[in-house]
This record gives C-alpha cells, structure tokens and sequence, in this order.
C-alpha cells in the first residue's frame, strides 16, 4: 500500500462515498450523493500545495466501490505503523454521516458513523484506529458529513437527543419560512440558497442497518469492548478533528453557479483557503470558517489529544 518508511513524512488518506452498496443497508438505501468525488479532488489538491513534499506514493484515495470497511481501516491501521513522530498523517471524509442508537451506552445514546460503500464505519472503530498512532505523530482528521463532530471523540457529549431533535427541527422550520417568503412574494427580493442535499443517512435506515448485518457489527463491538475497559481511550497521538456541523446537525452539498456540486463546508474550506486565511492559525482558520459557515451549520475543531490552544496558535490547516 505504501513505498519504504521514510523520516518526516505525510502520509494522506482521503475517502469520498457517491454511493453505497444496496444490499449493505436496509431498505435497499443507495446514498446517492453527487459532490464527494469533487471534494476529494478539491481537497487532495489543497493538500499537496499546503506539503510540498507530501509524494505520490504516500497518498491513498478511495472512493465508492474501494471505500469499503476494511479497506479503509486496513489504509490507516497501516499509516499508523508507518507513522514516526514528527510525521503527520491527514484523513479526510466527504459523504454521508449517520446517527442512531448507541452499541456502547453513550451519554446522549447516540452512535456517529461514516457511510462506507458496503457498511457502517463506527466511531468507536475510528476511535481504535486514532489510538494506534504513536507518541510524537500529528493526526488531523477533516469531516465533511452530518453528525461529523463526534465521529471521532467519545467524550461526554455535550447535547441531548432532545435538544438535538430541537436544533434539526426548527432548522427545517426556518427553511420552510424561507422558501414559502419567496414564493408567496411578487417584487424582486434576494434570492434565498436553494436547498441543498443532506448529507446523512435517514436514522431509521442507519437503525435497520444495524439490526439485518448484526453479524457484521456484533463482532466488532464485542472485540472493542474486550480491548477497552474505559472510553475514550488514552491516544498517543496530537490528534485534532475539523466537522462540518455539531453532532445532532446536518451538512449538505449544492451546486454553485458553474454547477459544480460540492460539501457546503468542503467549498467554505476552499473559498476561505483562495482568501488567504489558510497562513493562520487553525484557531483562526476555525473562526472563519465559522463565521462563512450557514446559521444551520456550526463547524467545529475539537482538540482529542495531546493538543494544547498553545499548539492550535503555531499549527496551520493541513499541518503546514
């Protein structure tokens, strides 16, 4: 998969999900999705300016039918044996994000998941993946999915599944105001964003996923629960992740003038980077990310390890 160990190297792996495999949800669910393979583009270009050095051979992308369960948790079992301190190793998603009942008794009884092509990829096995990553390694993870700020931390959570089912709700409500304004309006008013397409799984689907393949999941929640006692785990690593909204809301993709479809934060990414916040800090980069971000929408960074506000005012998106 990857050339010779080397010293001081990036190692890169980017995943974007158009669509899954049928048969691996429920309801025959397809999760067709029109954005991620522009985003992956997008980003793997915005990685290699930011690392000049990052070489071909240290990149992996996997999109659609190679984004599968295991492919995808061999690549970075793998970069995280490569991975030496001082190396960094950058993760980027774009595509659906799921949440439904928990499997490990979460505070808020909520799992976040990635929608890989032929399954679920769960927080708790991202959780085991981050925890193989050695003292020394930078790890920065980029999340462009609904639900994506919890994908990779297993804290405490700091929001009910009531006041989440609150925030989706009456985002839904202020769309519909919005669109129903314009519609019912005779004079030229300014036009409102069309909607764009949620990127998540409907939770029933991700729910009935679980139950019909418990002969995938099971298992490895069981082989988790035997290897951790505690949770989250004590990772190794300086580890921070990039979402593009809170846990309990939804990221989406559009089409632009030039009908180009991508993830609304991949593009707000790209948009700030062309404006010249990508030489600030990650805490300034986050705020304006932040700040060009929908109302609906709250990016977040999360600090998950070894990661001090210290370190986040030298440290630059992409570990530059």
């Amino acid at each position: 998969m990857w050339p010779a160990i080397v010293l001081n190297v990036v190692y890169a792996v980017l995943i974007g999900v158009s669509h899954v495999d049928s048969a691996a949800y429920a309801s025959g669910w397809e999760g067709q999705l029109f954005g991620p393979s522009n985003d992956v583009r997008a980003m793997l270009e915005r990685f290699r300016a930011a690392q000049p050095t990052l070489a071909t051979g240290h990149t992996i992308v996997l999109q659609d039918e190679k984004a599968k369960r295991a492919t995808v948790t061999d690549v970075l079992y793998d970069a995280a044996g490569r991975a030496r301190a001082g190396d960094l190793v950058l993760v980027y998603y774009s595509g659906h994000g799921a949440q439904s009942g928990t499997m490990w008794g979460e505070a808020d009884k909520l799992d976040e998941r990635w929608c890989l092509y032929d399954g679920l990829l769960l927080d708790k096995e991202f959780g085991a993946v981050l925890d193989s990553f050695g003292t020394g390694v930078r790890v920065e993870v980029i999340t462009d999915a609904c639900h994506s700020e919890t994908i990779t931390y297993i804290a405490l959570l700091r929001h009910s599944v009531e006041r989440a089912v609150v925030r989706v709700q009456s985002m839904f409500r202020a769309r519909d105001r919005a669109v129903v304004k314009e519609e019912s309006e005779v004079a030229p008013t300014p036009a409102v964003r069309p909607r764009g397409r949620l990127k998540a799984i409907p939770d029933e689907i991700a729910r009935r996923t679980l139950e019909l393949h418990q002969d995938v999941y099971e298992p490895v929640m069981a082989r988790l629960a035997k290897r951790y006692t505690a949770w989250p785990p004590k990772w190794r690593a300086q580890i921070i992740h990039w979402s593009a909204c809170a846990e309990g809301q939804l990221a989406e993709e559009r089409a632009d003038d030039a009908k180009v479809v991508m993830g609304d934060y991949t593009r707000n990414w790209m948009t700030r980077i062309k404006k010249g916040a990508f030489d600030r800090s990650c805490h300034r980069f986050e705020d304006d990310l932040e700040t060009h971000a929908d109302s609906d929408h709250k990016p977040h960074l999360a600090k998950l390890a070894n990661v001090t506000d210290a370190i986040l005012d030298t440290w630059k998106p992409l570990g530059r």
